[in-house]
């Protein structure tokens, strides 16, 4: 942990922002069919809710109509409004969604109107390229990699119905927003 202010980087979507239900809202206006979160038990949506055609589809309406503006809040929103209480900077850690010319703009106005200033908006699809004393992610491989990369890091994985997979050793599953933060004030030292 660096000896100043950890880096606390937060995912966006499936941690702060719920975009699995915005895609299945977007699904069921292209195709008919009703899914809910639940029914989303691997990363790829590909594998478990739709194909290739409808994935294709539905980002073309996003794309078109762009709408990552509209997406939910999750609770662990809370933690990071709480770690920035404590004197902690927290930033998001987002991969960018280049079939969506629009989603790099959108995503930078949601966040900013979440508190998050444009430069604690960081876009990148390697995300274990990005040091850090901390990672809130709940996409499994991209925690796997970003642990692998950074051994003296601590990642939490929140829990999903599509990531469900065992955990390397620097890595804890979290179910709850306070059981979030009480582990990262375990990890950064705050009494």
């Amino acid at each position: 942990m660096s000896p100043i202010s950890p880096r606390i980087f937060f995912d966006v979507d499936g941690v702060l922002a719920d975009f699995a239900s915005y895609y299945l809202k977007l699904l069921k206006e292209h195709s008919g069919r009703d899914h809910t979160p639940e029914d989303i038990t691997c990363w790829d949506f590909n594998k478990c809710v739709t194909n290739p055609a409808e994935d294709s589809a539905v980002w073309e309406m996003i794309s078109k109509r762009g709408g990552i503006h509209e997406l939910s809040e999750y609770p662990y929103m809370e933690v990071v409004t709480k770690l920035r209480n404590l004197g902690y900077k927290v930033r998001a850690l987002t991969s960018p969604a280049w079939a969506c010319h629009r989603w790099v703009p959108e995503r930078t106005l949601w966040l900013n109107g979440k508190g998050f200033t444009t430069k604690e908006i960081v876009y990148c699809s390697d995300k274990a390229a990005i040091w850090g004393d901390v990672l809130v992610e709940d996409s499994w491989e991209n925690l796997m990699s970003w642990c692998s990369a950074h051994q003296a890091s601590t990642g939490f994985l929140v829990d999903r119905p599509w990531n469900r997979n065992s955990l390397p050793w620097n890595a804890v599953r979290v179910h709850t927003p306070d059981q979030l933060l009480e582990s990262i004030q375990r990890v950064v030292g705050h009494e």
